[in-house]
């Protein structure tokens, strides 16, 4: 077995930097983000999401990846402590999908089945990844105003139009508000990595 599950206080986490009930407007990422793209929830549950992570611990030259569920479908009680698969970034194409899978990857059942609300990160704090079945999105986001930009997107990124669509729904608001959330999601760098 190629990863561990810990337990580790909320305020050891980049999750005290998410408000939960704020999700997914901007102002639910409590800290600068440097530059985010939005993707569909399923990235992080098909065949190419260990290949992304890795492309991202490449880039940000990070050996461990952390993963934990924020929130499961049902109500559910204010968290102090998370239950984290960690996972050496070596060994995310052989060990992701069995951690996610893992019946004690959470403290109520397998993460990838039961998990509403997850969360991967960079034990630095450089980089998170929220994603949300709910909604059927996620964001990656950098957390550091000086990265600098890449060459391409790290996940099946969705364009410009998709994402009106689903913050309109999402939000329940008209397309010209969501434009404003978006916008304020998309910080200084543009949609067009591909």
């Amino acid at each position: 077995m190629n990863y561990r599950l810990t337990e580790k206080s909320l305020d050891q986490t980049p999750i005290r930097l998410v408000d939960i009930g704020a999700w997914p407007e901007r102002n639910s990422a409590l800290e600068v983000v440097g530059y985010c793209e939005w993707f569909d929830w399923s990235e992080l549950f098909v065949e190419g999401a260990p290949e992304s992570l890795s492309r991202i611990c490449k880039e940000f030259d990070t050996s461990l990846v952390q993963m934990a569920c924020l929130a499961i479908d049902g109500p559910s009680e204010r968290i102090t402590s998370l239950k984290v698969i960690e996972i050496e970034s070596k060994h995310l194409s052989s060990s992701y999908f069995e951690a996610i899978w893992d019946d004690q990857s959470t403290s109520f059942g397998r993460l990838a089945a039961m998990a509403r609300i997850v969360a991967v990160w960079d034990p630095k704090e450089r980089w998170v990844v929220v994603s949300d079945r709910f909604y059927e999105i996620g964001v990656f986001a950098v957390l550091d105003n000086d990265v600098h930009p890449f060459k391409s997107s790290f996940f099946n990124q969705l364009d410009q139009q998709e994402l009106l669509s689903r913050f309109s729904r999402i939000l329940r608001i008209d397309r010209d508000a969501a434009l404003m959330k978006v916008e304020r999601w998309k910080g200084r760098w543009d949609y067009g990595l591909r």
